[in-house]
């Protein structure tokens, strides 16, 4: 064998382990949206819109569920913050210490994670308790991937209601908004395709009500 070969081989062999360990990684992972702090914040500080920006980041699911996303900055308003942040620190969901209780992990099942979608006033029917089954009715032109499968019909079931809490009233949105919280499937494939297909995806919320199994529709109850 040609001496040259003998090196050839080997390096050849190397480039095309790293070639396919390159493209296996970024097969696994995805580019979000993610919240950092733009200045230091101390333990105990709430957040405010001055304190908080966004970075797009790649990231594994596991850092995907861990942070908070850039969709979901403006929940983050008024927020205590649970360690020191310094700036260009991402915010994580574990950071930040929710004064309404909703996030608490005791409310969880097993298989659970916490979700929140920020909703016009108007959106959520009232009556809602927590702990009821939940139908998100949610429209499915208009996103990222129009027609999405996992939205097909536009109603997203198999979660539960844990609680709202009423916004204050901001220049970006002169409305009353919900901030809803509620329990999903972990890695819930309609879920995940109604936060990656918008990019504001209450925005994109039709209702928020109570689901009936049987019936396979929400309760109507009169709205607020």
């Amino acid at each position: 064998m040609n001496p040259a070969y003998r090196f050839a081989i080997p390096i050849g062999l190397g480039l095309l382990a790293a070639a396919t360990n390159f493209v296996l990684i970024r097969q696994a992972t995805k580019t979000v949206e993610v919240v950092t702090v733009t200045k230091d914040v101390a333990e105990g500080e709430r957040l405010t819109p001055d304190c908080l920006g966004t970075l797009r980041v790649r990231a594994d699911n596991g850092l995907f569920n861990a942070v908070v996303r850039g969709e979901d900055m403006a929940t983050l308003h008024k927020q205590s913050i649970g360690r020191t942040l310094k700036k260009g620190d991402l915010v994580f969901r574990a950071d930040v210490l929710d004064p309404d209780g909703l996030t608490n992990g005791n409310n969880l099942k097993p298989g659970e994670c916490h979700r929140q979608v920020i909703v016009p006033y108007t959106a959520l029917v009232l009556g809602l308790r927590a702990g009821d089954p939940m139908l998100l009715a949610v429209r499915t032109s208009g996103g990222r991937k129009p027609n999405a499968p996992e939205l097909r019909d536009g109603q997203l079931t198999g979660l539960r209601y844990l609680g709202a809490v009423a916004l204050p009233q901001s220049n970006r949105s002169r409305e009353p908004q919900w901030r809803v919280v509620f329990a999903a499937p972990l890695d819930d494939p309609a879920i995940r395709a109604f936060y990656d297909n918008y990019s504001n995806p209450g925005e994109n919320v039709i209702s928020i009500s109570k689901y009936v199994p049987e019936k396979g529709a929400h309760t109507k109850t009169e709205r607020g």
